[in-house]
């Protein structure tokens, strides 16, 4: 963690021995949106690159077609779309 950059914020806090010390913490990260739309994907963890990749494979995003890239509404769109271009 890089604490001089502009995405650590600063606090200063005492520590049970008395002294005060800088305590770094990072920003909230947003949430995971459709690419389509632009609503919020549910079934995504927030989390940076570095957290979501450290957990398991079936927790990083729901395990079907367009999962943690397009909401459900969207999915099913494409997917029709998919099938119409098919048979013409």
């Amino acid at each position: 963690m890089r604490k001089k950059s502009g995405n650590v914020k600063r606090i200063n806090r005492r520590t049970p021995g008395g002294r005060r010390t800088v305590i770094y913490k990072r920003k909230k990260h947003s949430p995971a949106r459709c690419a389509i739309c632009g609503a919020i994907l549910a079934g995504v963890p927030t989390g940076s690159p570095g957290e979501i990749r450290g957990l398991p494979k079936t927790k990083r995003r729901p395990n079907r077609r367009y999962g943690g890239y397009l909401c459900p509404k969207c999915m099913r769109l494409k997917v029709s779309e998919e099938i119409r271009g098919m048979l013409y």
